[in-house]
């Protein structure tokens, strides 16, 4: 559709020229979504940093309710500890994001851990497990390890305490 500069006056005369009375409304809106959607940032707090303990086992094979377990360690970020046959090496921990909505994996505190051969070095599997519970390893069968308990990650210390299970 084309304007005809013949018709703009009558154009005018139908919608008329806004007072600023008119014009009020729709200006309160838009500065109203706009102070809304810029002020409501979540104010969450992450949850509370877990205290780390002063002893581990390390590389000692314990049975706990038919359970066996081959190691219990607490790793920084960097640290990596083996057991001649098992590697292990923490090398990123996040925060957890207290404003991710649902509660998920993804939203908890997390540790990228790797699993590497110790007689070469080779990575063999990295998993990015969250501060709750248990994962399966999943190139555990070439090591002899199948699950990884996070038992504690603190982002303020910056160490991962877990266990590992045949």
């Amino acid at each position: 559709m084309r304007l005809n500069a013949d018709r703009a006056p009558q154009l005018k005369a139908i919608v008329g020229p806004l007072t600023l009375n008119e014009m009020k409304l729709p200006l309160f809106v838009v500065l109203l979504l706009s102070v809304f959607i810029s002020g409501c940032r979540c104010t969450k707090q992450p949850p509370p940093q877990p205290v780390g303990p002063f002893k581990v086992d390390g590389w000692k094979e314990t049975r706990d309710a038919g359970v066996t377990f081959i190691a219990v360690l607490l790793l920084r970020k960097g640290e990596s500890s083996e057991n001649g046959k098992v590697g292990v090496r923490v090398t990123e921990i996040h925060e957890a994001n207290p404003c991710c909505g649902d509660p998920s994996p993804l939203c908890d505190r997390r540790a990228r851990i790797q699993f590497y051969r110790p007689s070469d070095g080779r990575v063999l599997c990295e998993l990015e497990p969250s501060d709750r519970g248990n994962n399966v390893i999943s190139c555990g069968e070439e090591l002899g390890v199948s699950v990884i308990g996070i038992r504690g990650i603190s982002t303020a210390e910056g160490w991962v305490l877990f266990d590992l299970r045949r």
